[in-house]
């Protein structure tokens, strides 16, 4: 019996191929290309429009090849919960998103936002958890006034 070619169904992605090696060789230059455009700052929405794939796909193949991003410094979690502790215990009302930007201004370190959280959980458990509370008091009396 001959097999005829479905053309049902999404079409194949051009960053697939048959064979392991051939495959692993489109992977390899796929993952140089992207260290390229991240260390030129573009946003995962602007690699996948630059390759002409779709930014899910990205994603899904980041999350398969265990992709590092050269954007962000490689830091010991060790490290990373000194200076969050440091920070903490100087600015104990300050969220994620400073403590990052103070990273990266005094300490010139990327570090993800994921990556930070966790730090923040591992060094002061109680302190986000009445950051939070305190929050949501501030914002229940700014809606109730």
């Amino acid at each position: 019996m001959q097999s005829v070619a479905s053309n049902r169904g999404r079409p194949r992605s051009h960053f697939a191929a048959d064979d392991h090696a051939e495959q692993e060789a489109i992977d390899i230059a796929l993952a140089e290309r992207i260290d390229e455009l991240r260390m030129l700052k573009f946003s995962w929405k602007l690699v996948a429009a630059e390759l002409g794939i779709n930014r899910q796909w990205l994603y899904r193949w980041r999350v398969a090849k265990a992709y590092e991003d050269p954007f962000f410094d490689d830091i010991t979690d060790e490290d990373l919960d000194e200076l969050v502790g440091e920070y903490i215990g100087n600015n104990p009302y300050r969220g994620e998103r400073d403590l990052g930007a103070r990273l990266f201004a005094e300490q010139n370190l990327r570090v993800t936002r994921s990556r930070l959280r966790a730090a923040v959980q591992r060094v002061d458990p109680l302190g986000r958890q009445n950051r939070c509370v305190e929050s949501l008091l501030f914002t229940q009396a700014l809606v109730y006034c």
